[in-house]
């Protein structure tokens, strides 16, 4: 009984404690209440202890998500003015132009009021790591919620832990059911709705991002052509110095440090991996230049060539890549590190001038000594000097130069940032000049050898167009940022480094297909199937689609390299030209000059495509195939038909033109078909047919209305058959369907070649016959199955018939083989004492007065 009265005592104290440590948590301290409770029993102060920590989490959620409710409000007011303002100066700039005073006035004091874009990126990447943080804390307080919830095996858990204390299973059972209602269930539901409103902060601080990284560029594309400083002088020197001050200080190397620190905690892993993989490509650096130095210049072998450039490239990648790489992975998490406030305008630039560190490592490996440019890509000694030369330079003066101006740039308020940054991009600008110089110049360049190979091409002949503009370009941007337009040439500058890529890729590119492009003509063989002009023929179309298709990535290069530079190309490319209606109901779609250039561009492309496809098939891809050449012509022809299906619909498609617009022309055209036009199409079909069953193929020597000769050509309309005249004869198609046609060469390609050899009746039969076997099987051209046939066929006016046959393998093999058969019988007979019988013809003149012998000669 007392043992009961004394249970029931701890119970109604531990009640008590705990319930008054959740109701004054606020001004009883922990310490004391966790000695009084720990002097009634170990394992209920444990249970208090808990239930404290409950009540104030629970305490600081809700103040948290208070907070937070509060910042989502602000944000969502801010995202509405923002857009707000970027439309109404969207229709400013539309409706009076961007480079007029006003709205120049107006652009540049809205830009000036523009929060730091890098703080907002590092108030999102906490937010999205505080919205993770509470969703763990949600998981693990209902996980505990569950675990109070089982309160016996609860208690029995905390016994385990306590083995001190007094308290029973069954006594500490009602402590943890209370501990699960009143605490756990009320944190668990505070998590949950903290944990939604930040994931609801992070939605709206993405959007609040990105708008106003949109609205940045729109404001910095439209003032591109308009200074954001005043023009260099004394002021520059005074800022300059300032900024380099604060450098030297122990204060601001302390902090740089700190942030450093403060990432790598932030995301450690992240950093040793980083720097496990930068350190795995320096290793296997030698390796891979070793590799590169040994690899075979390509042979005659197209896989061979294609393997040993690739494989060059991508070792020449990883030649470039720890440097570039390292830098990457440094400036993304120092930007991404939400304390790093004085380390993140450095790890903005660290990022941003990756992409010219990659652009220099990589060229510098082509043109290494026994690199990919001199054993694969066939590049001079000198060309591949200037390069080297070249991007030393740019690495020993441009690269430390623009990293200086992107991190002053980054740095929103600090004294002297401006200036100093103006100063980095001069610098740049001066030593891109001279590398540029060196770099295009038409003799010893990137482009000498394809203006060496065809000094008559485009590139050649422009020549004096394009390099004073590469040269000169950079010089002009380093006067433009000393008048003050600063972001104008950083901007610019951004351009020019992604032409650099697509000019080093090109200028790969081309060299690269030179190498292998004649190994791949070499090895373009149809067994004999094909005659000179048409490989010629094909071989020509292969290189004028390569053509094509190098202008299309030069174009498409450049034109992603240039794209953000001027807003004409935006507002020109999105003007309307005519709109068309969307539907019933629905607004007219503007049909705009960026859709019309895409259509004409597909009509180009199209025309090309099926001008060139049987080179670009026959060569590139069929030859590769056990398929023959009636075959492979019935794929091209069928290859061109998808093709301008294709080109028409996607050429409608970009002027915006629908099914529902065209049928009325459908239902014409069908009309037409049906009357005007039913023999065209008729023939139309029928080249299908003849393409679909081959009854007729490429090749076949058919007879056709007394016409004999072989298909050259099944075109849509006609098919043209060359006879032993070597005449053109154009048949129709429908003609070859419906017609009666003899071909040769349907199942076999062997024909017979008959001739038949008469002699005197009275000769030696058996040994004409064996003399005529033995002439037929030296033919030239004969086969052996089916073998060669000799056949005594009747008499004719005192002579013997014999028919000699014999089997070629092609039909282009029979007149030769005729020839040869006929001279070989004559001879062997002429061996043998037999005389080829001629036919003689005996002619009686009735009614006609008998000559007179003794009439004069004149008479006569």
């Amino acid at each position: 009984m007392q043992q009961v009265l004394k249970g029931f005592m701890l119970v109604l104290m531990a009640m008590f404690i705990s319930t008054n440590i959740g109701a004054t948590s606020t001004t009883a301290p922990l310490q004391v209440q966790s000695a009084q409770a720990a002097e009634t029993d170990p394992r209920i102060a444990a249970i208090a202890r808990y239930n404290q920590d409950a009540a104030n989490e629970t305490a600081r959620v809700r103040a948290d998500q208070e907070h937070v409710s509060q910042v989502v409000g602000n944000l969502k007011v801010a995202i509405k003015e923002l857009r707000a303002i970027k439309e109404s100066d969207e229709r400013r700039v539309l409706l009076a132009g961007s480079g007029s005073d006003p709205i120049t006035e107006v652009l540049l004091r809205h830009r000036d009021s523009l929060p730091p874009l890098a703080n907002q990126r590092r108030d999102l990447e906490a937010a999205r790591t505080g919205a993770a943080s509470a969703e763990i804390g949600r998981l693990d307080a209902t996980e505990d919620l569950a675990g109070a919830e089982r309160t016996n095996e609860a208690a029995e858990a905390l016994i385990a832990d306590q083995p001190t204390g007094h308290a029973t299973a069954a006594e500490l059972a009602p402590l943890f059911r209370q501990r699960a209602d009143q605490y756990l269930r009320p944190l668990v539901s505070a998590l949950t709705s903290y944990s939604a409103i930040l994931a609801e902060e992070v939605v709206v601080r993405s959007e609040y991002t990105e708008l106003l990284e949109q609205y940045r560029n729109f404001i910095d594309t439209h003032l591109l052509w308009l200074p954001d400083m005043p023009v260099i002088g004394e002021r520059d020197v005074r800022g300059v110095t300032d900024h380099v001050g604060r450098y030297a200080t122990r204060t601001f190397w302390g902090a740089i440090g700190e942030d450093l620190v403060d990432s790598f905690r932030f995301r450690p892993f992240r950093w040793i991996g980083g720097a496990l993989l930068v350190l795995a490509l320096a290793l296997i650096r030698g390796r891979g230049f070793r590799f590169i130095s040994k690899t075979p210049v390509p042979g005659s072998s197209t896989e061979a060539g294609l393997v040993n450039i690739g494989s060059a490239v991508l070792e020449s990648v990883i030649l470039a890549a720890p440097i570039p790489l390292a830098l990457q992975f440094a400036g993304l998490l120092i930007e991404s590190t939400p304390a790093a406030a004085t380390a993140a305008p450095f790890g903005s630039a660290m990022h941003s001038v990756a992409g010219y560190a990659f652009l220099i490592s990589f060229a510098l490996a082509l043109s290494a000594h026994g690199g990919a440019g001199e054993r694969q890509l066939g590049w001079s000694l000198s060309t591949m000097t200037s390069i080297r030369r070249a991007m030393l330079a740019l690495a020993a003066g441009f690269l430390p130069a623009i990293f200086v101006a992107q991190a002053s740039l980054n740095m929103d308020g600090i004294a002297g940032s401006e200036e100093i940054a103006r100063w980095a991009v001069i610098v740049a600008l001066l030593v891109l000049t001279a590398v540029s110089a060196r770099i295009f110049r038409p003799s010893h360049g990137v482009f000498s050898g394809v203006i060496a190979a065809n000094p008559t091409g485009l590139i050649s002949m422009l020549r004096p167009v394009w390099y004073p503009v590469c040269a000169l370009l950079p010089a002009v941007l380093a006067l433009g940022a000393a008048a003050g337009y600063v972001i104008t040439a950083i901007t610019v500058v951004e351009n020019i480094a992604r032409s650099y890529w697509v000019i080093l890729l090109l200028a790969v590119g081309i060299s690269a297909l030179g190498r292998i492009g004649g190994a791949a003509l070499d090895r373009f063989d149809l067994a004999g199937q094909l005659e000179a002009r048409e490989e010629a023929r094909f071989e020509d179309q292969l290189r004028s689609f390569g053509r094509l298709l190098l202008a299309l990535v030069t174009v498409a290069g450049l034109a992603w390299a240039w794209n953000d530079l001027i807003p004409a190309f935006g507002i020109v490319s999105n003007m309307a030209v005519w709109t068309v209606a969307a539907g019933e109901g629905s607004a007219r779609v503007p049909v705009t000059v960026r859709d019309a250039v895409f259509c004409v561009a597909t009509v180009v492309v199209t025309m090309s495509l099926v001008r060139d496809l049987p080179g670009i098939i026959n060569i590139v891809i069929l030859r590769r195939f056990p398929i023959d050449r009636s075959a492979r012509y019935a794929l091209v022809a069928l290859g061109r038909y998808l093709i301008v299906v294709t080109g028409i619909i996607v050429a409608l498609a970009c002027l915006r033109i629908r099914w529902n617009d065209v049928q009325w022309l459908a239902a014409a055209v069908t009309v037409g078909l049906g009357f005007g036009l039913q023999e065209i199409f008729a023939n139309f079909v029928s080249g299908l047919i003849l393409l679909a069953e081959r009854p007729v193929r490429i090749g076949d020597l058919v007879t056709i209305d007394g016409i004999s000769g072989r298909v050259s050509r099944i075109a849509a309309r006609a098919t043209t058959i060359v006879d032993f005249d070597n005449k053109d004869v154009i048949i129709p198609n429908k003609q070859l369907i419906t017609g009666k046609i003899t071909n040769w060469t349907l199942q076999e390609s062997s024909v017979r070649v008959t001739i038949r050899v008469s002699v005197e009746a009275d000769a030696d039969l058996d040994s004409a016959v064996a003399g005529l076997r033995e002439a037929a099987a030296g033919s030239a051209g004969v086969i052996a199955n089916p073998g060669p046939e000799v056949l005594l066929v009747g008499f004719t006016s005192g002579s013997a018939d014999i028919d000699v046959s014999i089997y070629v393998a092609r039909p282009g093999e029979l007149q030769p083989a005729r020839h040869d058969l006929v001279g070989r019988s004559k001879r062997i007979l002429t061996e043998r004492g037999i005389a080829i019988a001629i036919p003689q013809m005996d002619v009686h003149v009735h009614g006609a007065p008998p000559l007179n012998a003794n009439a004069p000669q004149g008479a006569r």
